[in-house]
């Protein structure tokens, strides 16, 4: 794969694995992120990528990191997401705006910013959704319905901007710095990892692998699709080894991507997830990020 691709999101854990792996087969990367020491980190490991600090949540901002890029871009990842875990009675406007602004807005923007170049290239767009938009799980009303919303947009604009072609992944539970308080808890990441199917949790690298096939010629009669990256937990059931029949309790277990069970609050934002973590406990500690104590709940933010 040659010619341009941008990464929004290039310092989580699936941005970062994608950016390498479109560097590794000749493309020009440009890297978008928040952390500007982390970016930076990033692009000297990649010679010859461009590496632009933007906040995702700032349009203008976006919209100029992307069109840094230039006349011709071949392929676009918005490797974004957030989390905001609440009970209904408690999610605000501010939460349901917050999630749509980062994940469907910030999709949108970075597409629109992209556009003419993607259609001179005949490019391809790859966008990050979560399994939790069509499985259902308590607690997630913000943020099923902002990467609900994603899914949405995924198919609009496969429709609109054809022959450019626009494809979503949703990821499952996924190693990275926003997972870290919850995987932290060796008993918890095993009894999450035995609900897949394939007995493990994800790696930035798995959803990477696959949006750098979508963002290749491989991928050249594959648009309007949303493909899920997590063990199989949202389509195959399996019981594990200590389960009881029926299942655990989601409110005991929870959901393979996170906690519900007496959680009254969790939030953050993760570049490069796409949301694949959707919540954690209020009692793990803090990493990989700012974290913030409260009497519902922590709030972190790991985006980079």
């Amino acid at each position: 794969m040659s010619g341009t691709v941008v990464v929004v999101g290039a310092t989580g854990a699936v941005g970062s694995a994608l950016a390498r792996l479109c560097a590794a087969r000749g493309a020009q990367v440009v890297l978008v992120a928040r952390d500007a020491a982390r970016l930076a980190a990033l692009a000297a490991e990649l010679p010859g990528c461009l590496a632009v600090p933007a906040d995702a949540t700032d349009p203008a901002a976006l919209r100029a990191a992307v069109g840094a890029a230039g006349p011709s871009v071949s392929g676009l990842a918005y490797c974004v997401g957030s989390i905001a875990l609440k009970p209904l009675r408690r999610t605000t406007e501010s939460d349901f705006l917050e999630a749509f602004r980062l994940n469907a807005l910030g999709a949108a923007i970075a597409v629109q910013a992209a556009q003419d170049a993607l259609v001179a290239a005949r490019g391809s767009v790859v966008l990050f959704s979560t399994i939790a938009a069509r499985a259902g799980f308590p607690n997630h009303a913000a943020i099923a319905a902002a990467k609900g919303a994603v899914e949405g947009l995924t198919v609009a604009l496969a429709a609109e901007l054809a022959p450019v072609r626009v494809n979503c992944i949703a990821p499952s539970l996924t190693r990275s710095a926003m997972a870290a308080p919850l995987i932290g808890n060796v008993q918890m990441a095993e009894a999450i990892a035995k609900q897949h199917p394939i007995p493990r949790l994800g790696e930035g690298e798995d959803s990477a692998a696959l949006a750098d096939f979508l963002l290749s010629d491989a991928a050249g009669w594959i648009t309007g699709q949303v493909m899920a990256v997590d063990g199989g937990r949202s389509s195959v059931g399996r019981l594990s080894r200590d389960e009881p029949p029926g299942g655990h309790d989601a409110q005991s277990i929870g959901w393979a991507g996170g906690l519900t069970g007496g959680m009254g609050v969790a939030g953050g934002r993760c570049d490069g997830l796409g949301c694949a973590v959707e919540a954690m406990s209020g009692a793990a500690g803090p990493g990989g990020g700012s974290t913030t104590a409260a009497a519902t709940g922590v709030s972190v933010d790991s985006s980079g």
